[in-house]
This record gives C-alpha cells, sequence and structure tokens, in this order.
C-alpha cells in the first residue's frame, strides 16, 4: 500500500523542535510518471551477425555512415508499473561530435504475455534532443518525433527491436551509439502476478 508521511515538530519553548511525531495517511491516486526501460549495448549480448564494429575505448557500437546491413537487435523489458495502453517513444544515446542530427530505423514488436506477438513495425528516430553546440564531442539523444501510440503497451510487455543508421544521414564517418531506451508512461509501483 502506498504511503506518504506527514512530520509534525512540537517546539520547546525556544523554537527549537524538540519531538517529531509521524502521521501515515493512505495515498487516494498514484499520479503517473516517466520511466525509462535501458537496453544496454554490448557485443557479447549481440549474437553474431553483421554488426556495427566496438570500440573498446568508447565500450560502444560504431554505426558506419551509408551500410544499413550492420544493426544491433534491442530487448526492452517493460517494468510493471505501467500504465497499460500509454504511449511510449524508443530513442538512441549517442555521442557526436558534428552538427548534424544522424537518423536510424528502428524496426520493432511487441510481445504481451498471453497473446501473439505483434506485427514488425519500422520507425525512424531522427530528432535531436539538444542541439549540438560545436563543443567538439557532445552525448545526445536521438528519438522518434512523436510517441506511439499504438495501445500495445501492458503490465507484462517485452519490445524486441532492431536498430540500424539511415544511408545519407548526413553525418559523415562512424556515429558511437551508447544505448537505446524506451521511454513509458508508469501509474504505479508494480504488478504481481497471482
Amino acid at each position: 500500500m502506498d504511503k506518504k508521511v506527514k512530520i509534525k515538530f512540537e517546539n520547546s519553548p525556544n523554537a527549537v523542535p524538540t519531538n517529531a511525531v509521524i502521521e501515515f495517511e493512505e495515498l487516494s491516486e498514484v499520479i503517473p510518471g516517466e520511466r525509462d526501460s535501458l537496453c544496454k549495448l554490448t557485443p557479447s549480448a549481440r549474437g553474431v551477425r553483421t554488426k556495427p564494429d566496438w570500440s573498446d575505448t568508447e565500450k560502444s557500437f560504431l554505426f558506419p555512415q551509408n551500410d544499413e546491413t550492420e544493426y544491433v537487435d534491442t530487448g526492452n523489458q517493460i517494468n510493471h508499473d505501467v500504465l497499460p495502453g500509454s504511449l511510449w517513444q524508443p530513442h538512441v544515446h549517442i555521442i557526436q561530435n558534428q552538427d548534424v542530427v544522424p537518423q536510424f530505423k528502428y524496426k520493432y514488436r511487441i510481445l504481451n504475455l498471453g497473446q501473439p506477438p505483434s506485427a514488425w513495425v519500422e520507425v525512424l528516430i531522427d530528432t535531436a534532443v539538444y542541439p549540438y553546440d560545436d563543443s567538439g564531442a557532445m552525448v545526445n539523444i536521438i528519438k522518434i518525433a512523436e510517441r506511439i501510440d499504438d495501445g500495445l503497451v501492458g503490465k507484462s510487455t517485452n519490445i524486441q527491436g532492431e536498430l540500424r543508421r539511415v544511408t545519407g544521414d548526413g553525418y559523415v564517418g562512424d556515429l558511437i551509439v551508447t544505448d537505446v531506451d524506451i521511454h513509458y508512461l508508469a501509474d504505479g509501483i508494480g504488478y504481481t502476478f497471482g
């Protein structure tokens, strides 16, 4: 049961708190908030296939320019505190050193407990969270322009994905990609299967 805490101080004559009384009250509602489901990209978790080079220095993948045959698979478990049917948003964490917004193709499907897998859907991830500031290397996030409103996210959801860099995105050379994230809306502290 969610609780909130009130602390009351009873003051001595010189106004220095001497006693604290703690009261617990039930919350009448849980206020939804945004959460992240992180897919940490590591070479050992990605299997054997055509994939971007791994940088031991950056501990990240180097997505090449103009080669959509190279990709990484992603897997995101959405926590059980999700607001069922809520909007969600995939995004890519990068380190960039050019004033160009790189672009990615993200193909995904949704796996919900007790239901058939959804069809594979491909979306474009092409919107920078921060403008490049000409400072050299800069950490940034490239997100999908509009949140996905497919109504498919539920109390037990896995999102399988495949991430590729778009050919001709204007970013010259390799691009450092550290992680892939999913933002979703949470409405509670979790769910227990009975």
